[in-house]
């Protein structure tokens, strides 16, 4: 990923022959940005120069990206145009909110 201006750029290997959008309106859904917060919020994306371009107007410095992550994988549309669906994937490595937390069954 990188960043420009307000926005994540990604760019993958393996997308052959380009990507396509499962979506009759032609929306691209499953993304999040956030910055160095790390509190996430819903992305517009879109596709430029084989390229997708990651928004949103609430993230002015974006530092990660996730992509079908949590409660957003059933929305995930991004296909290459072979087929083959867009894993989940995040630019980040930060430690999940729950971590150390232990769930204790009695």
């Amino acid at each position: 990923m990188q960043i420009s201006e307000h926005n994540g750029i990604l760019s993958f290997s393996n997308v052959n022959s380009g990507y396509l959008i499962k979506d009759k309106y032609n929306y691209i859904k499953g993304f999040e940005i956030a910055g160095a917060d790390k509190i996430f919020h819903y992305a517009q994306a879109t596709i430029e120069n084989n390229k997708v371009i990651v928004h949103s107007d609430s993230v002015t410095t974006p530092t990660a990206v996730r992509y079908g992550w949590a409660d957003d994988a059933p929305e995930a549309n991004l296909y290459n145009r072979d087929g083959f669906p867009t894993a989940p994937f995040r630019t980040d490595n930060w430690e999940p909110l729950t971590a150390g937390n232990k769930y204790k069954i009695e």
